[in-house]
């Protein structure tokens, strides 16, 4: 588990260093499945992934095993009209489809909770918190 691999390890620079801190969370990120049904199958396994990241950044000795391309690649934000489309779709879905695409949204926001919080990112943890809120009352309302 990530909190256990960064017991014993001062790790407070990658905090200061926006692009490690963002290559960690793009590992994260890049590592993590979801079934058919769009639940999280691999979150610890991400986790530990990105923990080794951490590990290598602050301690200099390479992860095993190395980070393969896929693992590490960063990707550019969603654009502005990405975001209204996918709140369009959730607007406009109903039934059994709107129900699984908001239990969808709620993993995933789930997982990156999971991380803010091991990472003790408490302005990200607030804001995923808020996201949850809104999709718990959007679920209840269905």
């Amino acid at each position: 588990m990530l909190a256990r691999a960064l017991d014993d390890v001062d790790y407070s620079c990658i905090f200061r260093e926006p692009s490690a801190l963002e290559q960690v969370y793009a590992i994260y990120a890049n590592v993590l499945e979801f079934d058919e049904s769009g639940h999280i199958i691999n979150a610890q396994y991400a986790a530990r992934r990105a923990a080794q990241y951490i590990l290598q950044y602050v301690t200099g000795r390479p992860a095993e095993p190395s980070f393969e391309v896929w693992e590490v690649e960063l990707h550019e934000p969603p654009p502005a009209r990405l975001e209204d489309r996918t709140r369009q779709v959730f607007a406009e879905a109903r039934g059994a489809e709107r129900h699984a695409r908001l239990s969808q949204r709620l993993e995933r926001l789930y997982g990156a909770l999971e991380l803010a919080r091991l990472l003790e990112q408490g302005a990200l943890e607030r804001w995923i918190e808020t996201h949850l809120e809104a999709v718990r009352r959007d679920i209840d309302a269905d």
